[in-house]
């Protein structure tokens, strides 16, 4: 993750960030073991490799999750039609591009709560318009509020 960091530039910064978070929810969404301090992560295909839609409109996302993104904004930007990538976005990854962006926001946001950021400069760096509309969001999402996903993780870290 840092050599991508490195090579692109910003570019790279957000990428190892979006792997980095993928990283973290595969450690959250993992079972214990039989074995003291081990953890199974659970068994997963390959994923077919992406079209250049699929990058582009990703890599887009990604250098975009703070601001207002419509879906007509990233069909201009992919020089597509709203429809075209709307179903063509969906018929390879199984997601609209807009569920993609809020899966995306929430993975930066909980990277952000984990390394005790404050609440303000999450909503604004996860692209949400204020605390009340994050907070619910985050509930709906994750089943938990911010601050008890942060008890979560506390208790994880403690072994209590």
């Amino acid at each position: 993750m840092a050599l991508i960091g490195q090579q692109c530039g910003d570019d790279g910064f957000w990428q190892a960030q979006a792997e980095l978070c993928k990283l973290i929810d595969l450690l959250l969404s993992s079972e214990p073991t039989e074995e003291i301090d081990t953890r199974r992560i659970g068994d997963f295909a390959p994923a077919a490799p992406a079209s250049s839609l699929v990058r582009t409109t990703d890599e887009y996302l990604y250098r975009h999750l703070a601001e207002p993104v419509t879906i007509a904004d990233l069909a201009r930007n992919m020089n597509v039609s709203v429809s075209t990538l709307s179903h063509r976005y969906h018929a390879e990854t199984g997601k609209t591009p807009m569920t993609r962006l809020m899966q995306l926001r929430m993975s930066h946001a909980k990277t952000l709560l984990a390394s005790g950021h404050k609440l303000s400069s999450i909503v604004e760096a996860a692209g949400f318009c204020d605390s009340a509309h994050f907070s619910r969001t985050f509930k709906r999402l994750e089943g938990v509020s911010p601050r008890e996903y942060l008890r979560t993780l506390a208790r994880a870290g403690t072994g209590a």
